[in-house]
């Protein structure tokens, strides 16, 4: 397996050519996915020691990109910080592409305004991510996207990538961790819209705002994998298995818990599979035919987190249709064996949060 890395400062457009050079592969056959490495370091607050969760970061892509090269992938294009004062770093049984993207601080600032950052957090971030880049580690290939496209950038992109071949590996082993067994993790998932996600990291914020440290896993950003053999559900068990691996990797650094957000599809079945004797609470939301349109329609005019893969962003009216329809038809399945259901309608996500602290009697 090759591992594509796209590193550079916030605003150089890491994730948009992340996700086209993804389907580009994908489009030419190749077994690939997709990581964002923030999604992989979610762990607060940070390890003794890695303020930054850099060695955090890395420790958590070997496992991840050993694990996908198991499930027959082909390529992992990563896309996310990297600590620049260090030279790109390796990743474990993988030959590595590292390519540190740059733009100008006025191509930065223009990008990073849809973000709906404050102008001070804005100026910040281009300040310190143009520091960054003056003082790049030796090793890295730097790639200028001023006034690129993503289709020309992707290209350039591939062009380099296309210089460096999969190196042809026996089995390696996955890194050692800690016995995460005494450490429990909250499993929410749901129809669309039914607020996984957001009341999830509300329950996280409450835990690190009180000093727990605790995991944040997001399985759909864990699983976006085409052409694997199995398809979409071998896809979902790959991400299932990641998850269990990082919360083992989290418990090493010293995490307590986690808390995983999950598709529908991903059931308390596929949890206990992938963590063995971690102890599992599955909980399952629920909202009302009203509530979930409304919810369909804030997230199509922006409304929630930007994820890797969401099709309602900027959906259109019958494209929201369609994901309102399959919520519906969701919320008429029975519960699975181990599911507490908890109902959001009419609940803020704070209310929801208290919700499930409730039902489950899980606390910060």
């Amino acid at each position: 397996m090759h591992v594509l890395r796209l590193a550079g400062p916030p605003g150089v457009g890491k994730s948009t050519l992340a996700q086209a050079i993804a389907a580009r592969f994908a489009a030419a056959g190749d077994a690939t996915t997709h990581v964002d490495i923030d999604q992989l370091g979610m762990l607060y607050p940070a390890p003794d020691g890695d303020p930054d969760r850099w060695r955090l970061k890395e420790r958590a892509l070997d496992r991840v990109a050993i694990i996908h090269r198991r499930a027959g992938s082909h390529r992992l294009v990563v896309s996310g910080v990297a600590c620049p004062d260090l030279p790109p770093p390796p990743t474990i049984a993988c030959s590595v592409t590292s390519l540190w993207l740059d733009a100008s601080d006025a191509q930065r600032r223009a990008r990073l305004g849809p973000r709906g950052w404050s102008p001070e957090q804005r100026e910040r971030t281009v300040r310190i991510g143009g520091e960054e880049s003056a003082r790049l580690a030796p090793g890295w290939r730097r790639l200028g996207t001023d006034d690129l496209g993503v289709e020309e950038t992707a290209r350039r992109i591939l062009d380099l990538a296309a210089q460096a071949e999969a190196k042809p590996l026996g089995p390696t082993p996955l890194p050692e961790g800690a016995d995460s067994q005494l450490a429990p993790v909250l499993w929410i998932t749901g129809p669309r819209c039914t607020g996984a996600s957001s009341i999830g990291w509300q329950l996280a914020q409450e835990a690190w705002a009180a000093g727990r440290r605790l995991g944040f896993l997001d399985l759909a950003q864990l699983s976006l994998a085409r052409n694997l053999p199995g398809g979409e559900r071998a896809a979902r068990v790959l991400g299932a298995d990641c998850a269990a691996s990082l919360h083992e990797c989290f418990v090493a650094a010293g995490g307590t818990a986690s808390i995983v957000v999950a598709p529908l599809d991903a059931g308390p079945e596929l949890a206990l599979a992938a963590f063995g004797d971690v102890p599992v609470i599955p909980v399952r939301l629920d909202a009302s035919a009203a509530d979930l349109r409304a919810r369909a329609r804030s997230r199509a005019d922006g409304g929630g987190p930007v994820l890797a893969g969401d099709d309602l962003r900027e959906a259109t009216p019958f494209e929201i249709a369609a994901v309102v329809r399959r919520a519906l038809h969701q919320r008429m399945l029975p519960l699975r064996p181990g599911e507490i259901r908890v109902s959001t309608t009419g609940a803020d996500v704070p209310s929801a949060a208290a919700r499930i602290r409730t039902a489950t009697g899980w606390s910060a």
